[in-house]
């Protein structure tokens, strides 16, 4: 119940959430999402003080009161108070982060929640902006709408957990994509490296497999605005730095060999399970094997035959991501931007299939597969808009939004 708030958690929510109000409004008048932008901040910070405050800090993600503990000692020792406390490589940058928001304003979980809800207030402005210097400028309002009505970006970030930092970091590499398409280079390639480093210490397999996406990308689609050799180097090459540490900080996640366990590890226990065993996929060819097999149920489950056995909640969360497919395939079809789709359907792709190799229960594949939406959001944004018009070349208003975006 609210009445159960301290007074320091009370004060928490007024400062925090005056600051974060005030950050919407800015970056929504910005860049033209005003409405977009307030109402993702207050639909988070609402929904997610309310769910902790009536359900409980786990009821979105188990672990929830893990990282709350965690960072409580972190903060303890930031303070020099404690010592340090470890954790799972991989998941200790928010774990840090969470430690430090602590530290300032006191071990409040409000605290980490409205923070998430502020990273969450600027996805539209960078869903949109993206969507203008992808030449996408009539479709940009509805990226950012798409951003703040999607379920999996409604529900998941309304936690303490990894998912709200995580989108919002490949949101940045979304954004850098857009510019490395405007031409810019150098900012292109900072935000890039920013957001990739930032990754490898929240969830590197993710952002591993978004970078490879991109990499990929900008390597064989032919750029409209044709940046060369040297451009190319110097928007991936930083990034490609972090690998090695990102391979080091993801650990048994990603030796192939130990693929089946990990499977069947993620179904100990989880009300969820999708009943995986290691039989068999112990190796690179069954590790292969195993992504394709379950590719389908890892992007769209579970499905409406599955209801008795798992969620609800789940099951419409997979309807609504094969929504966002499908309208992308509507925007691959019928865009004359067909490379700009592809550039950001690459790494949608290379985070489903680390969705698919580790797809041992459905609610960790729902929340792993969140992240592959923030790349689908512009492209399904677009073709939302050209199903609604039917095809039509870009306007000379796009082109306008596109090159001052």
């Amino acid at each position: 119940m609210i009445g159960s708030a301290s007074i320091n958690a009370l004060l928490v929510i007024f400062v925090l959430g005056a600051l974060g109000l005030t950050l919407s409004l800015f970056v929504g008048t910005l860049t033209n999402t005003l409405a977009p932008c307030v109402i993702s901040f207050i639909g988070h910070a609402g929904l997610s003080i309310f769910i902790m405050y009536e359900f409980g800090l786990d009821a979105i993600g188990p672990d929830a009161s893990s990282y709350h503990d965690v960072a409580s000692r972190m903060a303890d020792a930031f303070a020099g108070t404690g010592p340090s406390v470890p954790f799972a490589e991989g998941k200790e940058g928010w774990i840090y982060v969470l430690g430090a928001i602590y530290l300032v304003f006191g071990k409040q979980p409000e605290a980490g929640l409205l923070v998430i809800a502020m990273m969450m207030a600027i996805v539209p402005a960078i869903m949109a902006s993206s969507s203008r210097m992808m030449g996408w400028g009539s479709s940009a309002q509805t990226a950012a709408w798409f951003s703040v009505l999607l379920p999996a970006l409604v529900i998941w970030p309304s936690s303490i957990l990894r998912e709200g930092p995580s989108i919002f970091l490949l949101s940045l590499m979304v954004l850098a994509v857009g510019l490395y398409h405007l031409g810019r280079v150098v900012p292109a390639g900072a935000l890039l490296v920013a957001a990739t480093f930032g990754m490898m210490w929240i969830r590197p397999t993710i952002g591993i497999a978004a970078l490879a996406g991109i990499a990929l990308a900008t390597i064989l689609v032919p750029w409209r605005r044709n940046t060369g050799t040297i451009g190319a180097l110097v928007f991936l090459l930083p990034s490609m730095l972090a690998l090695p540490f990102g391979l080091i900080r993801g650990g048994s996640a990603f030796d192939l060999t130990t693929a089946g366990t990990l499977r069947e590890n993620l179904t100990l226990g989880a009300s969820t399970s999708t009943g995986a065993t290691s039989e068999g996929w112990d190796s690179f060819e069954g590790a292969a094997l195993s992504m394709l097999h379950d590719l389908p149920g890892a992007s769209f489950g579970p499905f409406l035959w599955q209801i008795g056995s798992q969620p609800l909640t789940l099951a419409v969360d997979g309807v609504t991501f094969l929504a966002l497919i499908i309208l992308a395939v509507v925007a691959l079809r019928r865009s004359n931007l067909r490379r700009e789709v592809i550039a950001l359907l690459l790494p949608s792709i290379g985070v489903l299939i680390v969705v698919a190799a580790a797809f041992g229960n459905y609610g960790f594949a729902v929340r792993q597969r969140s992240q592959a939406a923030v790349f689908l959001i512009p492209i399904a944004a677009a073709g939302w808009i050209l199903l609604r018009q039917r095809h039509r070349p870009p306007t000379p208003q796009d082109e306008i939004a596109r090159t001052h975006a």
